[in-house]
């Protein structure tokens, strides 16, 4: 348990790749760099899981975690050779900017809707879906498999997220399909018993979650001061982090009392709700600069 915290200590770090990685663009185009180094990371997991399943199927278990331990290595010696971005010397954080972000309306809203985003994820496919699919007797290739399919669709999704999606369908009704797709995905997967239509469902579910969270990202951070999105990236990913937790208790509450086909469709009408309240959204321009 400790060294699972010291995990999910290193993932904070997200949010700093993330606004040093967007600075490299301008203000206009922030939306498709976000989905780009969202796309990446994906990509990350996608081989991670995949590697994964292999080791453990084909040798040990125990095995994955010294290939994570060496690709930590080799990340490591890669972050070494990143300069610092040259930029002026900012003002230090004080208390009445952080308080100011707190009232922005736009932060506050998207990391809210975060929260219904990984309440979603953290009950199904990185929740209880592994162990439906190890109930119905899947091997753990086919549990490696599965997460791959989970985040392969949703490195696609991404990377078109903020690009041909904002273009044909714009930020709203690509984050109201977002949700309506994730939340379909929960109440098909206790409807039925097969495997393959599991992993075709987690498909779906990849995709439509690989374009919510850049965007979501971007629409949280886009009306903050340059100045103050590190924080505000950091704020959304502690807020998002939020559901990261409570989906799985939640969850694994309603199915202790009610069963697990409750505990799914409970958390696929959040999800759903969240494609309501982004639709009754009254939209807030970007912040310049």
């Amino acid at each position: 348990l400790f060294f699972r915290g010291m995990s999910g200590l290193a993932a904070s770090t997200w949010a700093i790749y993330m606004t040093m990685y967007n600075s490299l663009f301008s203000a206009e185009r922030r939306a498709g760099s976000m989905g780009k180094i969202s796309s990446a990371m994906l990509i990350g997991q996608v081989t991670a899981s995949f590697l994964g399943g292999l080791v453990a199927e084909y040798a040990a278990e125990s095995l994955t975690f010294l290939v994570a331990a060496a690709a930590g290595a080799v990340g490591l010696a890669m972050t070494l050779l990143l300069p610092e971005p040259r930029e002026a010397k900012k003002e230090p954080l004080r208390v009445r900017s952080f308080v100011g972000l707190l009232g922005n309306g736009n932060l506050i809203f998207y990391s809210a809707m975060a929260i219904l985003l990984q309440l979603a994820a953290y009950t199904g496919a990185f929740g209880f879906i592994p162990n439906i699919l190890r109930d119905l007797g899947a091997s753990n290739f086919i549990l490696g498999l599965a997460t791959t399919l989970t985040t392969l669709p949703g490195a696609v999704s991404s990377w078109l997220s903020g690009t041909w999606m904002l273009r044909a369908l714009g930020m709203k009704r690509s984050l109201m399909l977002g949700f309506a797709v994730m939340a379909a995905t929960l109440y098909l997967t206790v409807l039925t018993g097969s495997v393959a239509v599991i992993l075709l469902l987690l498909v779906l579910y990849g995709f439509a979650r690989g374009s919510q969270l850049p965007l979501l990202t971007s629409a949280a951070v886009g009306s903050v001061p340059a100045a103050l999105q590190s924080t505000a990236a950091s704020f959304f990913q502690s807020v998002y982090g939020i559901g990261m937790t409570l989906g799985p208790i939640l969850s694994g509450l309603i199915a202790d009392h009610f069963g697990m086909p409750a505990a799914f469709f409970a958390m696929g009408t959040l999800t759903l709700s969240g494609a309501l309240w982004v639709g009754l959204k009254r939209e807030t321009p970007p912040a310049k600069g």
